[in-house]
This record gives structure tokens, C-alpha cells and sequence, in this order.
């Protein structure tokens, strides 16, 4: 435990020296909460039950939905941007394996209130430091949801849905049976070669030629930002998650040595 409680100060410590506060929200939550965005499918993979009122309830599986619920319900009129970390207890359906359990901890920050590239800028610099200061060897990696909503913005919601839990989950076999079984062949090539896009700022030239479309200004200023202050990342447009409130950018980061399978750390 002293580990554990020496990792949390370090933790804390930097993200309130960035201005952060500390919240908590409540342990169970409105299924309808999960499922509103992710579909009912997500309820496969969470602890879900009536309680003796007859309520859908669930066990909460990530933080930031309950956080932008009590945004909503209890600070929307206060000044934005706001600050917020958390670090609490989660709960999700899996099978347990070797550093993934059904019950786990979840370390977080939220940036309510802004839509510039600085307020991205800020929160993976904040993530980056957190990892420094732990002494954590890691590689960074940033993509962009919205590159593949853009892509895929004539393809209904719940097919939609499908195709970005099978590339968060790296089934591509997978995916390219569904896209052909489903009638959309056009976007096979268009997919893949979106989410094999993977290097520097000079990959954002080649996603271009994907999307011509797409605004990539603010993606572009990001890059920008972290090349100035010598973050070191790399670009990977294949980082999707299985979540649909993710609109935007998306970072991950893995540890190098030391976790195996389930190096993921950061995302």
C-alpha cells in the first residue's frame, strides 16, 4: 500500500500544480447514463441490475460520463474552463487476466469548457509529466476520432458503432468481414488505409488524401505545441476507442518494459 499511496501523491501533486481539484461522484449510476451514447450493447460489459425500485442501475466503468453528468447538474453556471481530477474505483464486465480485473482504479483528468487545441495541449502535457515525474519509461501515441467519423458520416450510428469497437479491439479480419457482409466494400481500402497511418506530423499530409474534407487545423496546432516543447509522441490515427463520447483527440500512452500484454497506462 505505501507504493500505492507514494504513486497517488505524485499523481495528485502534479495535477494540482496545474490547477486541478478533486472530485468524486457516486459509485452506482443511471444505466441510461452508459448506454445513451454507447448503445445497449455496452451493457455486455458492465455490472448492470435493477436495485428494489425497480431502477436500472449499473456500476460505473469509467469516470468521465458521471463527471459531465454532475457538471451538468451541479456546476454548469460556474466559470470555464473548469479543472477536475479524479481517482476512484471502477468496475467492468471482462474476463481477468494479467493486469486487467473487473474491479480497478482509475486516475483522470477533465478540462471542461474550451475547444482550442491548447486545451488538448494542456491535458497530454499533464499526462506526460504525470509519467515523467512516476519515472515511467513510455511511448506516447495521439489520434483523432473525428478523422473517422468523418470518413465513415454516411454510415448509420449502430453500424458505425460496430466498426470502431472491432478497430479498438485490432480485429481488422474481423472488420473487413463485416464491412463486406454489410454492403460497405467502398470504405474497406479507405479504413485500412486510415488506420495504418502511423508516424510523425508528416502522416497528417497522407490522411489528407483519405479525408480532403477534414479541418486538420487543430490537430496541426497541437503537433505544433508539443513539438515546441519537446514532447515526444507519435501519430496513430488507428486509436479509435470503444466509447462514443470521444469526438476529437485521443492519446494513449504504453509502458516499454515490465507489463507484457497489458502495457497500456495512459489513454
Amino acid at each position: 500500500m505505501e507504493k500505492r499511496r507514494a504513486i497517488e501523491r505524485v499523481m495528485r501533486k502534479t495535477a494540482e500544480s496545474y490547477g486541478y481539484r478533486e472530485i468524486n461522484t457516486p459509485t452506482f449510476e443511471h444505466l441510461n447514463l452508459f448506454t445513451i451514447k454507447s448503445g445497449e450493447e455496452i451493457v455486455q460489459e458492465i455490472y448492470a441490475f435493477k436495485d428494489k425500485g425497480g431502477r436500472d442501475l449499473a456500476l460505473r466503468p469509467e469516470l468521465t460520463a458521471p463527471v459531465m453528468r454532475m457538471f451538468v447538474n451541479e456546476c454548469s453556471v460556474m466559470p470555464r474552463p473548469l479543472r477536475f481530477y479524479y481517482f476512484s474505483n471502477c468496475f467492468r464486465y471482462e474476463n481477468p487476466q494479467k493486469g486487467r480485473y473487473r474491479e480497478f482504479w482509475q486516475f483522470g483528468v477533465e478540462l471542461i469548457g474550451s475547444d482550442s487545441h491548447l486545451a488538448d495541449l494542456e491535458v497530454i502535457v499533464l499526462a506526460y509529466n504525470i509519467m515523467k515525474n512516476l519515472n515511467l519509461d513510455f511511448t506516447l501515441n495521439i489520434g483523432h476520432v473525428g478523422l473517422l467519423r468523418k470518413l465513415l458520416e454516411d454510415v448509420e450510428e449502430a453500424r458505425y458503432r460496430k466498426i470502431t469497437r472491432m478497430i479498438d479491439k485490432n480485429d481488422i479480419e474481423g472488420l473487413e468481414r463485416y464491412l463486406s457482409s454489410e454492403g460497405l466494400e467502398e470504405y474497406l481500402e479507405l479504413v485500412r488505409d486510415l488506420i495504418g497511418l502511423k508516424g510523425g506530423m508528416e502522416v497528417i499530409d497522407s490522411a489528407k488524401e483519405i479525408i480532403p474534407d477534414f479541418d486538420f487545423s487543430h490537430l496541426e496546432n497541437l503537433c505544433k505545441g508539443l513539438e515546441k516543447l519537446g514532447i515526444e509522441y507519435n501519430l496513430d490515427f488507428s486509436i479509435v476507442r470503444g466509447l462514443d463520447y470521444y469526438t476529437g483527440v485521443v492519446f494513449e500512452a504504453f509502458a516499454k518494459k515490465g507489463l507484457g500484454a497489458q502495457n497500456q497506462i495512459c489513454g
